[in-house]
């Protein structure tokens, strides 16, 4: 009860802590404009600013939908571009999500700015930018592009390396492309060693997670993992008796991956 009171209270506080900063560093500027906004402007543009931002969260949400598509359609492209397989493996869907979502909340604001430009004209949109900036002290187009530099700018570097990310189960082997590589590793069943299905994991409560996953030990040492897609509880249909068959191998079951280092002294 402590801690979670003590977290509800930190977080008007670094709200507060927040804006303080940015009205301390990135305050409201004329931007060479030494016109005051008049006493009529002010009344247009508290009319209108609702109107904005549902223009926000209307670019917010096009922006994330579209940039989502984007990257699933580009990783899908990558797996598609290795040919016929019997079985492909995409990232967990989740990873997409990130720069569409934290890019929609930095750059609605300019987005949104920006278009309305060419219905209001730029006049009347700098204006408002110039209002806004004053009710809430700080500059707020500098403020977003700030996040955009040092959050959004990473996370999409960082995504874009993922794109490639996937395994195509084929009739020949697997074309496996890892992360930040636009080259595939072509994996032969026939210097396949081991294969193993784990059944999932145990938390730090010692309670099992069902969450299956395929490995496969290789002759150079390489270890795959079906693991790079969203986890399931059980092991999808067809995959592991595809890869028995192909491999010649058969299927040593474990709980938890820590299981395979006693797996293997027993062997």
């Amino acid at each position: 009860m402590t801690a979670a009171w003590i977290g509800r209270a930190l977080i008007p506080l670094a709200v507060g802590g927040s804006l303080a900063l940015m009205r301390k560093y990135l305050p409201a500027k004329t931007s060479g404009d030494k016109r005051r906004i008049s006493a009529a402007e002010h009344d247009a543009f508290n009319h209108i600013s609702w109107i904005v931002n549902v223009g926000m969260f209307f670019v917010f949400i096009a922006f994330s939908a579209i940039s989502y598509k984007i990257l699933a359609f580009t990783n899908q492209y990558f797996a598609d571009a290795d040919g016929i397989a019997q079985f492909q493996i995409l990232p967990v869907k989740v990873i997409w999500g990130f720069f569409p979502g934290f890019g929609g909340i930095c750059f609605c604001w300019e987005i949104t700015l920006f278009l309305w430009s060419f219905l209001a004209g730029r006049e009347k949109v700098h204006r408002y930018e110039m209002w806004s900036n004053e009710k809430n002290g700080f500059d707020g187009t500098k403020v977003m592009r700030w996040f955009g530099s040092l959050l959004v700018l990473p996370i999409g570097i960082l995504t874009l390396l993922a794109v490639p990310v996937h395994s195509s189960v084929q009739d020949q082997g697997i074309a496996d492309r890892s992360y930040a590589t636009l080259k595939s590793t072509h994996l032969k069943y026939s210097d396949a060693r081991r294969l193993i299905g784990v059944r999932g994991y145990r938390d730090r409560d010692g309670k099992f997670n069902p969450a299956a996953e395929i490995l496969i030990d290789f002759a150079d040492g390489h270890r795959w993992s079906s693991l790079i897609s969203d986890p399931k509880p059980n092991f999808e249909p067809g995959l592991l008796e595809f890869l028995q068959q192909k491999t010649g191998l058969q299927v040593e079951y474990v709980e938890d991956k820590k299981d395979i280092s006693a797996l293997q002294a027993a062997h």
